[in-house]
């Protein structure tokens, strides 16, 4: 399945049924059939699964494959290349100088790039970001006036909340507020703050030349064919589409394996010392828990054996957490912080120092903000957390 970059997995953001999954990809390999120089277009399967809500199958193929060519020339509509979504970027960095000079000097201070910031919100079109309700105003703005209404979301984004963005110390805190306030703005407030900015096509075409000499390095993506896991024992945790949410995390060289169940609490028990004999050798695993009290499912891919290390952390930077319920996100190492992949001793098991804990009967554990994986906590209500389900896949061929 072809995915152009964005996630095909529309069942949590999108709000699709199976019958509306399986209709965004039958969309989604037409289009890329038919307009096949199109390669990296992260907005492409959202644009879908949101006109799947409103029109029939072919009158979405239709809209998009028009949206599609009137972008090709132009990024009036979406960029079609990563080459394109870096220009994007790029100028909204200068529109943000340009109109909220204070927002931009403070995150130079703080070292935050407009790709960390702005990234998540152009190639998903803010439906990570923003409550849905929200998502679908801004679309019907978006077919109406094309791309400058990103940017001018983008913008009023920064503005009403300019106050505790330039208190914030840091860009791990910049960024936290804005997704811990992003949905106090009303949406009346996001739109018509939004349209007081004066951004035209005419001016973005400037500046997309000005900016151009400054992406020409940056590589294309080959178009991403994501390949569905076969999972001979289902999961009582996750269902199949999560399952393939977490399977575009993993590393590439993993994707073409399938996974098999090694250890559940259901048939073998809480015990750590259980764990590690039944993964024993077993290189690399998937850990899922779902917690007692609001059902929340995370967990972590670990690259490494289970083995008792004790005071020593070991493992790879291919480790990361990941969060699937209820918010999909992966988080990976953080390079410039100490590599606290994993460690077990007698009492637990360590997954990026705090960043996931669990103890030794696997029926408690916690969850706190880690270094490692610049992760936020993943039990969302509290640090500590009781396990109702425990489940560990293994890869293989």
């Amino acid at each position: 399945i072809p995915t152009c970059g964005g996630n095909i997995h529309a069942h949590t953001t999108s709000f699709l049924n199976e019958q509306g999954v399986q209709a965004l990809r039958r969309v989604l390999v037409t289009i890329c059939a038919e307009l096949p120089y199109i390669d990296f277009v992260p907005m492409l399967p959202v644009l879908i699964s949101i006109f799947l809500h409103f029109t029939t199958e072919e009158e979405t193929f239709l809209i998009t494959h028009e949206i599609v060519s009137r972008s090709v020339k132009t990024c009036h509509f979406i960029p079609l290349s990563n080459k394109l979504l870096t220009l994007f970027i790029l100028t909204f960095e200068y529109l943000i100088n340009e109109h909220l000079n204070e927002i931009s000097n403070h995150m130079e201070e703080i070292n935050l790039s407009c790709r960390e910031l702005s990234y998540e919100w152009f190639s998903r079109l803010y439906i990570t970001t923003l409550p849905f309700q929200y998502v679908l105003r801004i679309i019907d703005c978006f077919l109406y006036e094309g791309s400058t209404i990103l940017y001018k979301i983008g913008l009023s984004i920064l503005k009403s909340l300019s106050g505790i963005l330039l208190s914030s110390g840091s860009k791990q805190e910049f960024l936290q507020c804005i997704s811990a306030c992003i949905s106090d703005i009303h949406p009346d407030d996001l739109l018509s703050n939004a349209f007081k900015f004066k951004v035209k096509h005419k001016y973005l075409a400037k500046l997309y030349n000005k900016n151009w000499d400054n992406c020409v390095q940056e590589l294309d993506r080959k178009m991403q064919i994501f390949t569905s896991p076969k999972i001979e024992t289902p999961s009582k945790i996750i269902n199949n589409y999560q399952f393939e949410s977490l399977w575009t995390w993993l590393p590439k060289r993993f994707h073409l394996y399938n996974p098999f169940l090694i250890y559940s609490s259901d048939y073998d028990g809480y015990n750590l010392l259980r764990v590690l004999q039944k993964c024993d050798d077993t290189c690399p695993t998937i850990l899922l828990i779902n917690t007692k009290d609001h059902g929340h499912i995370f967990g972590a891919f670990l690259a490494q054996p289970w083995e008792k290390s004790y005071e020593q952390y070991y493992g790879s930077a291919e480790t990361f957490l990941f969060s699937i319920y209820p918010k999909e996100k992966c988080f990976r190492w953080n390079s410039t912080s100490q590599e606290l992949f994993m460690r077990v001793d007698s009492h637990a098991v360590y997954i990026g120092g705090n960043g996931l804990v669990l103890d030794q009967e696997l029926l408690y554990g916690k969850s706190d903000y880690s270094l490692t994986f610049n992760n936020t906590p993943l039990n969302v209500e509290s640090i500590e957390f009781e396990c109702l389900n425990i489940e560990i896949y293994g890869l293989d061929y």
